[in-house]
């Protein structure tokens, strides 16, 4: 594994009988095949040289899939090789064909000429880690622009990795976001904003909100526990609702607390904006395009937030959602309006060691689009939370 990317991968290996010389016969199955990897494992298909049947150059292709979790990749049908990936512990039962690729069959394999394989992944849990180290993420999928998102095990976020690269930030728009160039590495950052249910959790594990140990070392002995205000009742449910709406009425502590708990962190500013406007820098996460009610919940459209991802064509260029509008967001930075003002910006930076008030990203569903722009810079009081802040997870 490396910087939580999953690499290794295994070859199933496909003994396939001789066939009979008669061409009117049936295909002739191979003999059945299994193999024991870890979760994450890139699996690849490989046929034994000279099998009589099938001969070569081999083509694979999967014929069902009756997999527990989520559903695995496929590359090209006339690929050498067709890779899956299990994201989830579990039995992995497929049927497999193996041939020949003609041009006839545009390069997928003739039934008639292949040989059916039954094939059984069974995929084992990553070995847990030492207690203080993160997690490994489990890949999921590539998603539709190209990145590749991961699920963090512990409290169920969907990551999307994002590439190490130099990143324009800043737009002008204020005094406190001159345009600027920013070198980051690679890193993660939450699909999603966190969700009702994800915090639901954290309030109820063992281990999560009924703990100091997840707490920021500055957290005020004043400030108990993570239960958001109102949690529960009308007052909180008049602004989100349902297990897919965004937390809500969490102050930075909060944030920190839980994402501590889960084995991840809060973005930083550099990096939740670099996600946010992608490897060009657009103005806001799906272009140059003004906001309007199809791409963004904003300027009170609806009045209150909405189920996180309900807005997918306001996507990111990397696949995050809900970066414009619905909720402020938690940034691990402290807030300084000159902060972006001094060049050259370091790389990965992590904002002021000090400072009165911590980063919000994001805009909210009152929010105009002044406030959406994917370089508005804001900051509020670590202890404050309101029914317009929620946060996404960060690694």
């Amino acid at each position: 594994m490396s910087n939580g990317k999953f690499t290794s991968n295994a070859t199933l290996t496909l003994a396939v009988n001789p066939a009979p010389p008669a061409p009117a016969l049936p295909p002739v199955a191979c003999v059945s095949t299994s193999l024991t990897v870890t979760v994450g494992t890139l699996v690849l298909l490989a046929a034994l040289p000279g099998s009589a049947m099938c001969g070569g150059p081999f083509s694979y292709q999967w014929a069902t899939d009756a997999s527990p979790g989520h559903p695995f990749q496929l590359a090209d049908a006339s690929a050498a090789t067709q890779p899956f990936t299990p994201g989830l512990p579990g039995t992995y039962r497929f049927k497999v064909q193996v041939g020949s690729a003609s041009a006839a069959t545009g390069g997928a394999v003739a039934a008639a000429q292949a040989c059916t394989c039954a094939v059984t992944v069974t995929a084992v849990p990553v070995t847990a880690p030492a207690p203080g180290t993160t997690a490994p993420l489990m890949f999921l999928r590539t998603n539709s622009k190209g990145y590749n998102e991961y699920l963090n095990p512990k409290d169920g976020s969907e990551l999307i990795q994002i590439p190490g690269g130099v990143y324009f930030l800043g737009d002008g728009s204020g005094s406190d976001n001159p345009a600027h160039n920013v070198a980051l590495s690679s890193c993660y950052i939450g699909k999603y904003p966190v969700t009702n249910q994800q915090y639901q959790q954290f309030l109820s594990a063992t281990d999560g909100a009924v703990t100091t140990a997840n707490n920021s070392p500055d957290q005020p002995s004043s400030k108990v526990g993570h239960v958001p205000s109102t949690w529960g009742s009308s007052g909180y449910t008049q602004y989100s609702t349902g297990a897919n709406g965004p937390v809500i009425y969490v102050d930075w502590y909060d944030a920190y607390a839980y994402c501590t708990w889960a084995g991840l962190r809060m973005p930083t500013e550099a990096e939740w904006e670099a996600a946010a406007r992608g490897p060009n820098g657009v103005i806001y996460p799906w272009g140059s395009a003004s906001p309007d009610a199809t791409l963004a919940n904003f300027n009170n459209n609806v009045g209150k937030t909405t189920p996180v991802g309900s807005y997918p064509l306001g996507v990111s260029p990397f696949g995050a959602l809900d970066m414009a509008g619905n909720v402020w967001q938690w940034c691990h930075d402290w807030y300084s309006s000159s902060y972006y003002t001094t060049f050259p910006t370091p790389a990965d930076p992590q904002g002021p060691a000090t400072g009165s008030y911590r980063v919000l990203r994001g805009g909210a569903w009152y929010g105009d689009a002044a406030l959406v722009r994917s370089a508005y810079r804001s900051g509020y009081g670590p202890t404050d939370a309101s029914y317009y802040i929620g946060f996404r997870v960060g690694r």
